[in-house]
């Protein structure tokens, strides 16, 4: 996955090993094209593309990320969670916590998603404040944006998984 266009955190998960940046460089040229649910039917549905925020300092845009690692007292060195905050390119807000990996059973349902690949390339990104799932997408040195469900996201990666066996 290219992390040259970003709009947020990205981060990695695989055997146990977490790889995060927090690069929002070129974050203003993020395009978006996401699914959103509607409330009834729980069915993902198209999302109006937009665009990232105008009028923002460059490449960057109004894209900002804080990450916020915090360790087991008993074992300084010894890593328990990792906090991310910050807005999208779009002005979306996320706020999430992501266990260590030696911690993930014990994580949510949309949290064991984030730093896996969902479907076709798409990858399970951040958290964002009203619960959904910001999933991303890199072509080249294009990086798309979408929004879903985390159940329709759940129900992509379990057939992904069957496809694969």
């Amino acid at each position: 996955m290219s992390t040259l266009s970003t709009s947020g955190p990205l981060i990695i998960s695989h055997e146990g090993l977490q790889v995060i940046t927090a690069d929002t460089s070129y974050s203003n040229n993020t395009k978006w094209v996401g699914i959103e649910v509607e409330k009834r039917s729980m069915v993902p549905t198209l999302r109006s593309v937009a665009a990232s925020l105008d009028g923002g300092n460059g490449t960057r845009g109004h894209a900002v990320t804080e990450v916020v690692f915090s360790f087991l007292p008993s074992a300084p060195l010894h890593l328990a969670e990792t906090n991310f905050h910050g807005v999208l390119s779009n002005g979306e807000e996320y706020d999430f916590t992501l266990p260590a990996p030696r911690f993930m059973n014990a994580a949510d349902a949309a949290v064991s998603l984030v730093g896996h690949e969902i479907t076709d390339g798409w990858w399970a990104r951040c958290i964002l404040k009203d619960g959904l799932l910001l999933l991303t997408k890199a072509e080249g040195f294009d990086c798309i944006n979408r929004v879903c469900d985390v159940a329709w996201a759940r129900k992509k990666l379990s057939e992904r998984k069957h496809m694969s066996k």
